[in-house]
């Protein structure tokens, strides 16, 4: 449902004014693309003159008078430049004193086929306008092949004043097209009203320039603006420079080889002409440059109609694109693993980059993915979400069925590799504790069963805490009898030291609860326990339809037979010299303990030797 809602809101609408979220990553995208693909040469045909500070400082304050005008324009025609574009109006004239601006005049009548103009439009409407229209039209009007309805409208055109614009045909409008963050990413080769359709400033620049018709060269309203590299990257030279070049080139005094030089790279160029001082124009952002020149942008612009390198974005295509991909990814997660969906969304996205970033864009195929990108990140997630919630169900599910039974360390391996949950087991060194409850029986003929049930239970829960804090793992209950065994599944090579420690704590624990039974039920319970250590088969033991966690071998039958000795010798804890040997070989402290006896366990034919492990109050009363 949030594919479809996200799709239907990132539809492409032609020419909409909306800058919507959809958009605004769109932007952050090819702003990264351009700096992923780096710098572009520039033809070299087009280059930017520039009004900069030093030729300000030395021609006077800005705006200059038309004679430094027409002395510039002059110049550069006797560079060797081909054609000359005004990225600067001429909208008045001084009406006191207008021998300079007939003199500027005079120029342009001149060089009348080898000048474009600019002009600008207060108000860019979009599709329709409103309101009474200005009775001053800008020349130049073009007839290109698409419905004049795709360009949008002005009115109140800003012109050049008759004087100058009377003496050349060849206009075009300035206006830049900026999206909501300042930034020009899109150029717009077409405006119109209801007389005409007129081009760009660029597109009539070079039109001029190859002496074809506007709407030959751009077929286009509009295209992404290709910007070659960061400012500077179309050749740019001073105002002031030029000029002085010029006038050196007629001075043979002056002339000499270095100058000759400089004069050749100049030869058959379009220049566009601007301001460059900041704080006289308006700062513009592009993908390479926080601040840059507007008549860079223009110059850009019209190096890459020159080109014939105008970027394509298909819109619609990408969309339909765009969803069915996204459909297809989201039906081949349903056949995939947890890590499959994760590896596959980086395979996705990785792909997706490179044909995006490092094919298609360098190519001039500005494609809009942003929507590719959510849809690709929004189906990984959504599909992960729901699988990590079936999983948080089977893990809660698998920690309530088992937690009653095992150490919450062995529980949290269960969760984790829940693989483990299958038949097999492996050989290793474990320390297993039998425990028992002594005069039970005796017990069991007096009280009801519910009674007796509670004392078990009241008993048992004690004793499991103990060996949980100690990291055992509770194996079975048998009656009155209890199994445990300690390094395993965890790897712990003092399970030795902790099955003691574990004995000697239950004890405590368990004298401190038949005080309460001995109030309740007038019987006074003692326990009996016996440890071993020695090699087992560990793991699940069963059947396909059911299995328990447990350990196998003679080492278990061992202590279960020391277990049955305590009451023999009148021992709470006893334990073989197999247990005693691994707490020293782990390192370990070996609890107070004493010779009880050799003897010979039920089943085995050799004797072993028995030692009775002190209970706590015992250790401390001897320390």
């Amino acid at each position: 449902m949030g594919l479809v809602l996200l799709c239907l809101y990132a539809f492409p609408k032609k020419d909409s004014t909306d800058f919507t979220a959809v958009d605004r990553f769109d932007a952050l995208l090819s702003d990264l693309k351009f700096r992923v693909r780096g710098p572009k040469k520039a033809s070299g045909e087009v280059i930017v003159v520039a009004i900069d500070r030093p030729s300000i400082e030395a021609l006077g304050h800005w705006p200059w008078k038309r004679n430094a005008i027409s002395l510039l324009t002059e110049s550069l025609f006797k560079l060797g430049i081909k054609n000359v574009g005004y990225d600067i109006g001429f909208i008045e004239i001084n009406v006191a004193d207008n021998n300079l601006d007939r003199e500027f005049a005079s120029t342009l009548k001149a060089h009348r086929d080898s000048i474009t103009l600019s002009w600008w439009t207060l108000d860019l409407c979009g599709k329709t306008c409103s309101g009474e229209k200005t009775e001053k039209l800008p020349p130049h009007k073009v007839s290109p092949a698409f419905p004049k309805e795709d360009i949008w409208q002005f009115e109140n055109p800003e012109l050049n004043h008759k004087m100058f614009s009377i003496h050349v045909p060849n206009q075009g409008f300035g206006n830049s097209t900026k999206d909501p963050d300042g930034q020009a990413r899109s150029a717009y080769y077409y405006l119109r009203d209801s007389n005409g359709i007129y081009p760009s400033l660029p597109l009539a620049l070079i039109s001029q320039r190859l002496g074809q018709p506007a709407e030959n060269l751009v077929t286009v309203v509009h295209s992404p603006i290709d910007y070659l590299g960061p400012a500077g990257t179309i050749p740019r030279h001073s105002a002031l420079e030029l000029m002085q070049l010029a006038s050196d080139l007629e001075n043979p005094n002056k002339r000499n080889r270095e100058v000759a030089e400089v004069e050749l790279p100049l030869e058959g160029k379009t220049a566009i002409i601007g301001v460059t001082t900041f704080g006289l124009v308006d700062e513009q952002v592009s993908p390479f440059d926080r601040a840059i020149h507007g008549v860079e942008i223009q110059a850009s612009i019209a190096d890459q109609i020159l080109r014939q390198d105008c970027p394509i974005q298909p819109k619609v295509a990408v969309w339909v694109f765009t969803v069915l991909f996204s459909v297809l990814l989201l039906g081949s997660t349903l056949f995939l693993r947890t890590s499959g969906i994760v590896g596959s969304f980086w395979i996705t996205l990785g792909l997706s980059y490179a044909i995006d970033f490092h094919l298609l864009f360098p190519r001039g195929i500005f494609c809009p993915t942003a929507l590719l990108y959510a849809n690709i990140t929004l189906v990984a997630l959504s599909t992960l979400s729901g699988r990590f919630y079936d999983e948080f169900r089977q893990r809660q599910f698998l920690k309530d069925a088992f937690s009653k039974y095992l150490a919450p360390d062995v529980v949290k391996i269960l969760l984790t590799h829940p693989d483990s949950l299958k038949l097999g087991g492996e050989k290793k060194e474990i320390t297993t504790l039998f425990c028992d409850l002594r005069d039970f029986t005796a017990l069991s003929e007096k009280l009801e069963p519910q009674e007796l049930t509670q004392v078990l239970n009241e008993t048992f829960t004690v004793l499991t805490s103990v060996i949980f804090k100690h990291q055992g793992t509770v194996d079975k209950y048998i009656g009155d009898a209890l199994m445990a065994f300690f390094g395993a599944p965890l790897e712990q090579p003092d399970h030795a030291y902790r099955a003691c420690m574990a004995a000697q704590e239950m004890v405590k624990e368990f004298n401190k609860k038949k005080v309460d039974f001995k109030k309740r039920f007038g019987f006074d319970l003692r326990l009996g326990i016996g440890i071993n250590t020695g090699v087992v088969n560990v793991g699940n033991m069963g059947s396909e339809q059911r299995f328990n966690y447990t350990v196998l071998g003679d080492s278990v039958n061992v202590a279960s037979r020391v277990e049955s000795c305590t009451k023999e010798f009148g021992a709470t804890i006893l334990t073989t010299q197999a247990t005693l040997d691994a707490i020293r070989k782990a390192d370990k402290s070996v609890p107070q303990y004493k010779a009880v006896a050799k003897t010979t366990l039920k089943g085995k034919s050799a004797p072993i030797d028995l030692f009775e492990i002190f209970e706590i109050e015992q250790e401390q009363s001897k320390n």
